[in-house]
């Protein structure tokens, strides 16, 4: 079996490089062979199968340098009319070395995460009488070029049920295929080293954390970032564009610009502070008209069902706003040790939140009842903030790691469709506490247990609701 693979391998090194190959092609398959035992593609017993293999060839071919040169000329003929035979094109060594500079600069990456997912919910009637047993995975596989040494281009497949903030897949439905999404399609240029302009799908440029983001939503757009770096540390500046929903006729398109300023800084050998300011401008939101409320797709449905309750004028525009401004630090001790400790804040407040102005406007209809948000007795519901801890090293084989994080979430803090999805199921309103530990069996594979313990924020809206959600992962990287 090995023979067969190794003898294929050799026939398709000799198309692509041409029987008979000189030194500088083989030079090529030299490289080449490197390459592919690197990437574990073949071994070093199939290497040498493969040597052995294209040397066959070559002698019988009747390459230079392995016969006698009266053995390679032809005898004489006569001199007929026969049309000398076509050349065939064979790529030049320049584009050879190009496919192989680029076949060596790619990097495949990705990983698989295995999840029980059990959480009992109290409806408000004091006890935990809904319960929910499933079984999740998660796939997602990258891959990226890199064709000259400023540009790099890359994609990621994902698994996911088409919203912004999960890429879980959930089983059941009597063992039908399960879907698979473009999650990432991306290009960066990197003119300079303290320049770097990304565009098309691509991951939350920004410095932050959880509260508002969840890890799977990817930006829809462009961005540019610009770092200066220290004896110490870095400072940083960035702007990116997410682009929320299309647009047709004179109706400008729903769009999110962000601005972001930071920095990152050595306080002592062993300790580390990083610190991001962040702004999210919200523009053309009024663009949005009330669409079909059961479809998790829609801006304003997915908001409306996780609990953040959308307003709509007379006309059916959308009256909510959304002007945020976020605050995260993170400090790190010990950060060379194998337990380095970090300690972590997160705010944010949207200062375009005003209720009593948005109930004025606002009418009843397929949305939801107005009135019920009367019973907040005027408060904006603005506020956003987490403080918690983390413990270790989340890629440390054989080590184990851990974390703690209290975390409150108003309504109107931030849209819900970008929220965590842990969390509380996405929905704002929240308080609670979150605690995960894990166990590294290697760099690339972790044991992961994360309990959490959330209730309502406020109950006046729609009366109290609590949470105990347990997540048990298998995660593999590769």
């Amino acid at each position: 079996m090995m023979r067969r693979f190794a003898r294929l391998v050799a026939v398709l090194l000799s198309v692509l490089l041409g029987q008979g190959a000189a030194r500088a092609e083989s030079d090529a398959v030299e490289t080449l062979l490197r390459i592919l035992k690197e990437k574990g593609v073949l071994t070093e017993q199939e290497v040498e199968v493969v040597r052995r293999e294209l040397a066959a060839e070559a002698l019988t071919a009747g390459c230079p340098g392995q016969l006698p040169a009266a053995e390679k000329t032809p005898p004489a003929v006569e001199a007929v009319n026969v049309p000398p035979p076509a050349e065939t094109a064979e790529p030049s060594f320049a584009e050879k070395d190009r496919v192989l500079a680029t076949l060596e600069k790619a990097g495949l990456s990705g990983d698989f995460r295995l999840r029980y997912d059990f959480t009992a919910r109290d409806p408000g009637i004091g006890s935990f009488d809904w319960l929910r047993h499933r079984g999740r995975f998660r796939l997602r596989v990258g891959l990226h070029f890199e064709p000259t040494d400023t540009v790099e281009v890359g994609f990621r497949l994902a698994t996911g049920s088409g919203v912004a903030n999960s890429t879980n897949q959930t089983f059941g439905e009597y063992g039908r295929p399960k879907h698979i999404f473009i999650d990432q399609a991306y290009a960066v240029w990197r003119p300079n080293r303290r320049l770097t302009f990304t565009g098309g799908r691509y991951a939350n440029p920004f410095t932050t954390g959880f509260l508002v983001w969840d890890p799977d939503v990817s930006w829809e757009g462009a961005a540019v970032r610009w770092t200066e770096r220290t004896e110490r540390g870095e400072i940083y500046a960035q702007v990116g564009s997410f682009f929320l929903d299309s647009s047709s006729g004179n109706l400008a398109p729903p769009v999110m610009l962000g601005y972001q300023v930071g920095g990152r800084m050595e306080l002592t050998s062993d300790m580390t502070l990083s610190a991001g300011l962040s702004w999210y401008d919200f523009s053309h939101l009024d663009q949005y008209g009330v669409k079909d409320l059961s479809n998790p797709d829609s801006f304003v449905a997915y908001n409306h069902l996780h609990g953040q309750q959308m307003l709509f004028d007379a006309e059916g525009r959308l009256v909510n706003r959304f002007d945020p401004l976020e605050f995260r630090v993170d400090l790190t001790a010990w950060r060379k040790s194998a337990l380095p400790l970090t300690f972590f804040g997160h705010l944010i407040q949207n200062r375009a939140a005003d209720l009593e102005d948005w109930l004025a406007q606002s009418v009843s209809g397929p949305a939801g009842d107005p009135e019920l948000l009367l019973r907040y007795g005027g408060e904006d519901r603005s506020w956003g903030y987490q403080l918690g801890v983390d413990l270790g090293r989340a890629r440390a084989s054989r080590a184990w790691y851990g974390g703690y994080t209290y975390q409150v979430l108003e309504d109107y803090a931030f849209p819900a469709v970008f929220a965590d999805s842990d969390f509380f199921d996405g929905y704002p309103n929240n308080r609670g506490h979150a605690f995960r530990i894990g166990y590294n069996l290697s760099e690339n594979i972790t044991f992961l247990n994360s309990i959490f313990l959330v209730q309502r924020e406020d109950s006046a809206k729609d009366g109290v609701r609590r949470d105990r959600r347990w997540l048990a992962d298998v995660l593999i990287r590769f």
